[in-house]
């Protein structure tokens, strides 16, 4: 058989199988809508730089020290910041403990420089209130005292940790 007539047979053939097999039907179509949304819950972190006091032992020396607390909300966001007692707390005071001779020093936090309104934990009594900017930030300063009336004291490192907590 030639080549032209290979060809020819070949689209006949071609066009009677077209006959057997349907043409492909379209495909329909349905629709519907998904719904989206976002709910952005208010957050707020906070951290707080080192109160370091240097105190020299002599009778009638009062020690001050500030340590910087800051706030990163997600936004505009009212909050309330506590600072509790401290690990080595007798009562409602603050004290540092010396854990080589066991020794204790007592000091106080405030929210002024003035030293005038202690800084504690009593919601709305003596916390702080503020409100974050629009980035969501926060910035305060705590102000530590040393009492001048504290005499005798061992030499030593003192510690004590104070937690911070954010309410908002």
């Amino acid at each position: 058989m030639a080549g032209r007539e290979r060809a020819g047979l070949l689209l006949l053939t071609m066009a009677g199988l077209g006959g057997i097999f349907p043409p492909a039907a379209h495909a329909q179509q349905s629709t519907g809508v998904m719904q989206v949304s976002a709910t952005v819950t208010e957050s707020c972190s906070v951290t707080a730089s080192p109160m370091a006091f240097q105190l020299d032992n002599a009778p009638g020396t009062r020690a001050i020290a500030q340590a910087s607390i800051a706030l990163d909300c997600n936004g505009r966001t009212a909050y309330e910041l506590a600072l509790d007692t401290g690990l080595n707390a007798r009562g409602d005071n603050r004290h540092m403990a010396d854990t080589a001779s066991g020794a204790t020093l007592a000091y106080d936090i405030y929210s002024d420089p003035a030293h005038s309104s202690r800084w504690g934990d009593k919601m709305g009594i003596d916390t702080v209130a503020g409100i974050a900017d629009s980035q969501g930030h926060g910035r305060h300063l705590a102000y530590g005292a040393i009492a001048a009336t504290q005499s005798g004291l061992a030499a030593g490192t003192y510690t004590d940790a104070v937690v911070v907590t954010v309410n908002f």
